[in-house]
């Protein structure tokens, strides 16, 4: 049995998985396996007694995620769902509403009501402004409000909108998504004894995407953890920087979970080595980040087009091209900043007769379709009956979407109406503008944890990556999650009329490098060539990288104290990018920090 959890893992998976450490972060980059380690972690823990299915809360950032990952650890034989005294996965915000709800219950009070912002916000700012707002600028204005509550600068009219929508909040007597974090965070810090409560039922903590967390998700872990958590997750996929993420989250992991053990994941098991070249070109960990353990693959494609109308005509043309018997449309995707470029594209895919979904931002319970099936029954009535109503219904859009969501909770029949409906904006659920399977249209940001085989990014010019006004670093992050979506196929294109990317130069340069095109008899040489000159490298700056990780584990353990106090991250990274030869070289790069070290450093790094 548990062998079998460790079944088709690589070493720096088995180790992740198995590590004994009750503090432990998995840095895991794009394709190397997040999700199975984090479920087989799970089963591995529970087989060895060191943690009970009943007591692991798994937290997530939609529900979807947690509805994969409740599927994942079901097939290992893992009892899933707190009704069947299984694992639980959740999203941040389930989860506080949930503790907030029986909280209220206990008291014999109802349970909080949950609204989006937009549905209160639209009527003040005609109040405040004394017109309609235009499209988009809700979302603006919800963000310039969360930039607001974290104390950054916002203009008056903004303060203006966010004191009447408190003073509306309150008289209606609901919260929206960051009030419920914080009224979680309130209660169990006023509450003893609902704190402890809810530390003994989740005694074991599992953290998915852990970059992406914000002050108030920090500020619900930090009171809910006692000593026994996993984070999961990859600094360079941090891209919710503008939504109040905190930057640099694994980068404080010592500071804040002092005595954590870092175990890092860089083989990709998903793109072919082309694409790892590609992606890592706007990589800033690129020396030490992932590398291919697949055979060599198609050839990148990166150039540019006279106008953006004659890159989507060129982009329908292709994905025309690649189209074979038995392959479905939504195995290939094309990914932009907007989704205003993707309209562009979807016209031209149209022109050419080929089906094409644009996954919507609006929240699934904003379409009025769906809240036409809700309001059919009585807030109270159970999830049950929503389901027979839905099965009587014609097939459509909102009501598979709904069909879906029922199938994904993990004990819907707990629920009733309005907690299902609460339950979907908690999870953050959102719907697809085309039901029809067709090629995937997909922003940069909701393409984070999906994948393709064939992949064209589309619209990488001055402008659009980085956007204007945005955050450059973030903003080279976005590009490389985008980049990093393709199994098999990149293509990446721009603009001419609006000038490219800055960033096109070195996707460029990388094209060059893998694309040099030799007699046909070599293509084969050539390729396995490309492999080991791209990973060589960086496979060597791994292996060195991974043993000087588990040596400073191994002392960090050994003394008490955590992994940094010994060696700094930075130090570890540029002595296993630099291979210093001997103690005097080690020194030079090393400093005071690796100073006490060197025989031991040294012998390390001479082992290669």
């Amino acid at each position: 049995m548990k062998r079998g959890v460790l079944t088709g893992l690589s070493p720096a998976q088995v180790a992740a998985v198995t590590a004994p450490a009750p503090l432990l972060a998995v840095i895991a980059g794009p394709g190397s396996g997040k999700t199975r380690v984090l479920t087989r972690r799970i089963a591995w823990r529970c087989q060895e007694g060191t943690a009970a299915p009943a007591h692991v809360l798994v937290l997530t950032f939609s529900r979807r995620a947690a509805s994969e990952l409740h599927s994942r650890l079901f097939g290992l034989g893992m009892p899933v769902g707190a009704g069947r005294g299984g694992v639980l996965a959740g999203t941040f915000h389930g989860v506080a509403w949930q503790a907030l709800a029986r909280h209220a219950a206990d008291l014999d009070r109802p349970a909080p009501v949950l609204i989006r912002p937009g549905r209160v916000l639209a009527p003040l700012i005609r109040r405040v402004s004394g017109r309609d707002p235009w499209p988009g600028e809700i979302a603006s204005i919800v963000a310039a409000l969360g930039r607001a509550r974290r104390g950054e600068p916002v203009a008056a009219s903004i303060l203006e909108i966010g004191q009447a929508y408190e003073v509306e909040k309150r008289r209606r007597r609901v919260l929206d998504l960051d009030d419920l974090l914080e009224h979680c965070a309130a209660l169990f810090e006023s509450d003893r004894a609902a704190a402890d409560a809810t530390r003994w039922r989740h005694r074991h903590l599992f953290v998915d995407e852990y970059q992406d967390l914000t002050p108030a998700h920090h500020r619900l872990l930090r009171i809910w953890c006692q000593g026994d958590l996993c984070l999961v997750g990859d600094p360079e996929q941090a891209v919710y920087g503008f939504n109040g993420a905190v930057v640099g989250a694994f980068d404080q992991v010592a500071s804040d979970w002092p005595g954590t053990v870092v175990v890092r994941l860089p083989e990709n098991f998903r793109s072919t080595p082309e694409v790892v070249a590609v992606s890592s070109a706007v990589s800033a960990v690129s020396a030490v980040a992932a590398f291919s353990s697949r055979p060599p693959g198609g050839l990148p494609v990166v150039g540019g087009f006279a106008d953006e109308q004659a890159e989507a005509s060129a982009v329908a043309a292709a994905i025309g091209a690649r189209r074979r018997p038995g392959r479905a449309w939504s195995g290939l995707a094309v990914l932009a900043r907007t989704n205003a470029r993707l309209r562009v594209v979807a016209a031209a895919l149209s022109q050419a007769g080929i089906p094409w979904r644009l996954r919507d931002s609006r929240p699934l319970t904003d379409r009025a379709g769906v809240q036409d099936l809700l309001a059919r029954l009585p807030a109270a009535a159970p999830l049950s009956e929503l389901a027979t109503l839905l099965a009587e219904a014609a097939p459509d859009p909102d009501r598979d979407a709904l069909v879906g969501a029922i199938a994904e909770h993990p004990e819907p029949w707990s629920l009733t109406v309005a907690g299902f409906a609460t339950w979907l904006d908690a999870g953050g659920a959102r719907a697809v503008e085309a039901a029809a399977p067709g090629v995937e249209l997909v922003t940069f940001h909701q393409a984070k944890g999906l994948e393709w085989p064939s992949v064209w990014v589309v619209g990488v010019e001055e402008g659009l990556v980085p956007l204007s006004g945005s955050d450059v670093d973030e903003e080279r992050r976005l590009l490389h999650v985008a980049l990093s979506r393709a199994e098999d196929e990149i293509s990446v294109s721009w603009s001419m009329r609006a000038g490219a990317s800055p960033w096109v130069a070195a996707l460029e340069s990388v094209a060059a490098r893998v694309g040099a095109a030799p007699p046909p008899h070599e293509q084969r040489a050539r390729l396995a060539a490309l492999r080991d000159g791209v990973d060589a490298s960086v496979r060597s700056a791994v292996t060195r990288r991974d043993r000087l990780d588990s040596w400073r584990a191994a002392r960090a353990l050994g003394a008490g104290v955590a992994p940094d106090v010994i060696l700094p991250d930075r130090v570890l990274r540029a002595l296993a990018s630099a291979a210093p030869a001997g103690e005097e070289e080690l020194a030079r790069i090393g400093g005071r920090a690796a100073a006490r070290w060197l025989p031991e450093l040294a012998r390390l790094l001479a082992a290669g």
